[in-house]
């Protein structure tokens, strides 16, 4: 053979091994974690699972939280490798049907709020749902933890106040939380609404918590539109005022915008209030829609339009006022109608514990009580 042939036979060698060797390099690349920044070394494991592979047409990765909530975090979050194209959000379907030990719900408030507007939730609605219920505040109060369960009473550092700052930090916190648990709904409301339990499990239960539901009432008729780095940005997003609700599938896919504080830094950056974040990072940077739920309701409609025929068949329901004119400020409270037996107004203002006994009056918190109808 002729020596020019021997070297190119040499050289043709060399390139193939060499164009080998890279496509194994850029693979492996591919599939090494990178860790992700978190100053919450209880939640870096946690951050590093979902690090999702960068190369997803290739394959998928989704996640599973087998075990229970008394295992280690390492031992219960487990990579699932999925070539699924139909969704790329899918988790190995939980057994069984959503009850309410699948959901968490997260109240957040604030100290000056304890003995105004949390003692209607404890004599109503929580009792119902006490395993599933977190409180979100920020100051101690030993007399009032007692009410909640071991561990579901969650003193924060965030600022004492129920404006933007303090509200953000507070989902934050309840988000983290949520994510250590092995539940299957993340819901969060204000210390002023009201949840018919037996409603809301009924309601979640009609969605797949393997897939991606947002599921809320937004306040706008519109998207609302932020400046964002000198760039408007138009989105949806759900009231607080109302309550949402977020499945596990989709919490997950959040988590590289918001775990870890991420929501927090993410709100302070863009100069939004909680709900508004959430709903930039779910509508905006990960393209879910909004699921609209006539069924809830915030302090922000007029909630006596509600027929007194329709408010057994609600999910959520609030209070509050509006202001008519000058020193004129009529309450925005939902209308009882005649038919539904009413305390007196000093005692129930909001007309919600009238209609929590109404809708369930064998609840201990009901029971040997007189009630005046008007």
């Amino acid at each position: 053979m002729p020596r020019h042939m021997r070297w190119r036979r040499i050289a043709g060698f060399l390139t193939a091994f060499a164009i080998v060797f890279s496509i194994q390099m850029i693979w492996t690349s591919n599939n090494v974690q990178q860790p992700l920044p978190t100053r919450d070394p209880k939640l870096k494991k946690l951050l590093l699972v979902y690090q999702s592979n960068r190369s997803k047409k290739r394959q998928r990765v989704v996640y599973q939280l087998p075990g229970n909530d008394s295992q280690p975090l390492h031992h219960r979050i487990q990579p699932v490798m999925s070539t699924s194209r139909s969704n790329i959000s899918v988790l190995e379907k939980p057994q069984g049907a959503t009850s309410i030990t699948d959901i968490f719900i997260a109240v957040k408030s604030s100290g000056k709020f304890h003995t105004t507007r949390l003692p209607l939730l404890l004599d109503t609605w929580i009792p119902l749902a006490k395993k599933s219920t977190f409180l979100i505040t920020d100051v101690d109060d030993p007399e009032l933890m007692s009410r909640f369960e071991p561990g579901h009473y969650q003193m924060s550092t965030c600022p004492q106040s129920h404006y933007r700052k303090g509200l953000v930090c507070k989902v934050s916190l309840a988000y983290d939380l949520f994510m250590l648990k092995q539940r299957r709904w993340f819901c969060i409301v204000d210390d002023d609404t009201y949840i018919n339990i037996p409603n809301l499990v009924a309601t979640l239960q009609k969605f797949d918590s393997t897939l991606d539901w947002y599921i809320g009432r937004p306040s706008l008729k519109y998207p609302i539109r932020v400046t964002i780095n000198n760039l408007k940005e138009s989105f949806w997003f759900h009231t607080g005022g109302a309550g949402y609700c977020i499945s596990r599938a989709l919490a997950l896919k959040m988590s590289p915008h918001a775990l870890g504080g991420k929501l927090r830094e993410l709100a302070d950056t863009i100069r939004v209030p909680d709900d508004v974040a959430v709903g930039y990072i779910i509508n905006k940077k990960l393209g879910v829609d909004i699921t609209r739920m006539l069924t809830f309701h915030s302090h922000l409609e007029g909630l006596w339009r509600i027929s007194p025929h329709d408010l057994r068949n609600q999910v959520t329901l609030s209070y509050g006022e509006f202001e008519t004119g000058p020193n004129h400020v009529i309450s925005n409270v939902i209308n009882l109608g005649k038919t539904i037996p009413t305390f007196p107004p000093p005692y129930d203002p909001t007309r919600l514990r009238s209609l929590h006994c109404y809708l369930f009056p064998g609840v201990t918190e009901c029971e040997g009580m007189k009630v005046a109808i008007h």
